[in-house]
């Protein structure tokens, strides 16, 4: 369906709701019955099982590497590979690397004031010392 040409964008969004919407009514009619009045209270709140707790922990720390390698992919290609923004721009058009991480040639001079700056109240800091 993605493929057809000439639709709108509407009628996409109109299919996929109501596909949607069917599935949320065919899993509403089919939920398990629910037993009532036991007499017990039951805790609102209750912490996982320690198995669900390794899962978890593994997969923080595996989403902790990915958004450290696509935020330092763009630094790495800059500064250690040398790539012009043209080839940058490229990439980051195929989807290879963030868009949000390809910094504009303002930003890049404002960065560069900025680190001489730091630079310069260093240097003043170290005569006055």
């Amino acid at each position: 369906m993605a493929a057809v040409p000439g639709l709108p964008t509407l009628l996409y969004f109109v299919i996929a709701a109501v596909i949607f919407s069917g599935a949320i009514v065919f899993s509403f009619l089919h939920q398990l019955p629910v037993e009532r009045g036991t007499g017990e209270k039951e805790a609102v709140f209750r912490l996982p099982e320690r198995s669900l707790w390794i899962i978890g922990a593994i997969e923080f720390y595996a989403v902790i590497g990915e958004g450290a390698m696509a935020d330092w992919s763009g630094v790495y290609l800059m500064k250690v590979l040398n790539a012009k923004a043209a080839s940058l721009a490229h990439l980051a058009r195929m989807n290879y690397i963030p868009k949000a991480y390809a910094a504009s040639k303002e930003m890049c001079d404002l960065r560069q004031l900025l680190r001489f700056r730091e630079r310069m109240i260093n240097q003043l800091r170290n005569t006055v010392n």
